[in-house]
């Protein structure tokens, strides 16, 4: 039977869930949206960034709330923004108002994963951190999994306005259990506490950890060189997940809408079994997380220049496994959370963490529209019954501009020192 911190741990990581949903959605319903509003590639690419810029915006806002607030209360309201937000999007008549939505939902969800670190923090041991955030990781595609092959047999049987008019009220549903089940701390003396509450010396201090915590975060050089490079690895691997993945693979490889997003669904599984993989072994190796991070990021580009080799290596008998590879080595990432958190100690985690979870989803709303201009521009070959075909072509080369920029970020990586700091703690 789980203990009460599991039930807390995993009821939490309902809203990261519902993000990470969101946040790869779209890629299976790009040609209904074609069709239904005339959109075009970088028409869609703004579209799906709408979500990323509330998240990045917030994710210092939301470190702050959370140390102040608590991850229960933070976590409730903001489910239910992305619950109404949600709605909104069932709803739109147009694509502005879809995209207005899709702003709502980023701001809604932005809160998950940092509020549910707060409570890996407060109720689990430090040593242990690593690996439980490969488990929220892990949780959260779920959700990647549920938005791609299952999503994509419920938009055929409902269509995609009632899907996401039932994942709305899902999601307002998560928002009670919340509610209900989410405690803070594990341990909360009263007296002490509305004694140090009364005391506005003590709100004021509070105030001073939180903001000290962002400029000590923007102060230290290693920061920056842990925090920026998942900027381009996430951005490179969002625009593929979130949205032109089954679109390349329908176009460029002939397959159906559920084959095809069956395939990107390998990048969810991959991602959710990466995550485990390398956070485990940060964990429990005795080698400096720094060296675990650059060997899994490595990998992970050696994997997309696969990718973009696709004109020229016959990849097809062997999509499903690359798929799988790119996000099983992707699942290296979340380390950088654990190397940002053993910089810092935990009273100002919350603001740490947050400005370095801000970088990834600057990416996340800048590849998607990059890439749908590349295509755009360079590979519209035609129209058919509404939706836009693209060349070969003009895929790899937004791989191309992709994978240049993943090398740059992993020569970054090389700068970090390797500190104690950076070991298991």
């Amino acid at each position: 039977m789980l203990s009460r911190r599991w039930i807390i741990f995993l009821t939490a990581s309902m809203l990261y869930f519902v993000g990470y949903f969101h946040r790869v959605s779209i890629t299976v319903i790009v040609e209904d949206l074609m069709k239904e509003f005339s959109a075009s590639a970088t028409s869609l690419g703004i579209f799906s960034s709408f979500y990323f810029y509330p998240y990045a915006l917030m994710q210092i806002p939301a470190g702050l709330l959370i140390d102040k607030l608590g991850s229960r209360k933070t976590l409730t309201i903001f489910c239910l923004v992305a619950s109404i937000g949600t709605l909104i999007f069932s709803l739109s008549p147009s694509l502005s108002y879809a995209t207005f939505s899709r702003l709502i939902i980023g701001f809604g969800v932005s809160v998950g994963f940092l509020g549910t670190a707060k409570l890996i923090a407060s109720w689990f041991n430090a040593r242990s951190f690593a690996s439980l955030i490969g488990i929220l990781v892990a949780m959260g595609n779920v959700g990647a999994l549920l938005a791609s092959a299952p999503l994509a047999l419920m938009v055929i049987e409902l269509g995609w306005r009632l899907s996401f008019f039932s994942i709305a009220f899902a999601t307002f549903a998560f928002a009670g259990l919340i509610w209900l089940i989410v405690k803070d701390t594990p341990m909360v003396k009263e007296n002490n506490s509305n004694e140090l509450n009364s005391d506005s010396s003590y709100e004021d201090r509070k105030d001073r950890n939180m903001f000290s915590g962002v400029m000590q975060s923007i102060k230290t050089k290693d920061f920056w060189l842990i925090a920026f490079p998942p900027l381009f690895f996430f951005g490179s691997f969002i625009s593929l997940q979130g949205l032109w993945g089954v679109p390349f693979v329908m176009q460029i490889f002939a397959l159906s809408k559920v084959e095809a997003s069956i395939i990107v669904m390998m990048m969810s599984i991959g991602f959710s079994i990466g995550a485990l993989f390398w956070g485990i072994v940060s964990d429990r190796l005795p080698v400096s997380r720094k060296n675990i991070y650059l060997f899994g990021l490595i990998l992970y580009v050696s994997t997309w220049l696969c990718l973009t080799l696709f004109r020229y290596v016959p990849i097809s008998p062997w999509l499903h496994a690359l798929f799988f590879f790119l996000g099983f080595f992707f699942g290296a990432i979340p380390i950088s959370v654990a190397m940002v958190r053993s910089l810092f100690p935990l009273k100002i985690m919350g603001a740490a963490t947050g400005a370095a979870n801000a970088l990834p989803f600057v990416g996340g709303a800048l590849y998607p529209l990059l890439f749908g201009y590349i295509l755009d521009v360079f590979g519209l070959e035609r129209i058919d019954e509404g939706v836009r075909v693209y060349s070969s072509a003009s895929y790899e080369l937004g791989f191309m501009v992709c994978l240049f920029s993943l090398i740059f970020a992993t020569g970054m990586i090389f700068f970090i020192k390797n500190k104690k700091t950076l070991y298991n703690s």
